[in-house]
């Protein structure tokens, strides 16, 4: 909600949970299903996975107003 009221003010918002047109943002659970349970470790390997780095990557490029 918040996101629509900005852009419908004419500001350009990057929204983490859509940040490109079909694209509904990261989710642990796209990693693992059960990302719930995981202990210390398993979140730190989970890090370096291909698409947490990609969520991670749109994020920070969205932050230096480098969108992709």
């Amino acid at each position: 909600m918040v996101v629509s009221v900005l852009r419908e003010s004419g500001h350009d918002v990057y929204d983490f949970k859509n940040p490109k047109q079909g694209d509904f943002g990261f989710h642990w659970s796209s990693i693992d299903p059960n990302w719930k349970h995981w202990g210390p470790e398993e979140f730190v390997k989970s890090l370096r996975h291909p698409v947490a780095e990609s969520g991670f990557q749109s994020d920070f490029d969205a932050i230096h107003n480098r969108r992709s």
